[in-house]
C-alpha cells in the first residue's frame, strides 16, 4: 500500500511466520512414518521445532492433539 499524498511509506517490520506440518518426514501424508519421528521429539525432553505444531515453544500434549487430528491426511 502506498500513500496517495506522495509521501514515502514507512517500512513495516517483517512478519514472523512459523508453521509446521505434521508431515515430519516430508512425504506429503501424515501417516505411520511420521509417528516415530514425533514420538522421539516428544520424549526427547528438549525443544524440537519440527514437532511444535501448536507454536507455543514446547512439544507437549497440545501438539499430540494437532498431530492426531491431521493423521492420515495429505498435505496440499
Amino acid at each position: 500500500m502506498t500513500a496517495s499524498t506522495g509521501a514515502t511509506p514507512l517500512p513495516s517490520p517483517p512478519a514472523d511466520l512459523q508453521m509446521n506440518s505434521a508431515d515430519i518426514n516430508g512425504d506429503l501424508i501424515i501417516d505411520l512414518n511420521d509417528v516415530p519421528l514425533f514420538t522421539s521429539d516428544y520424549y526427547l525432553g528438549v525443544y524440537v521445532f519440527r514437532s511444535d505444531f501448536h507454536a507455543d515453544g514446547f512439544v507437549n500434549l497440545s501438539d499430540i492433539g494437532v498431530f492426531a487430528t491431521t493423521y492420515n491426511k495429505s498435505c496440499p
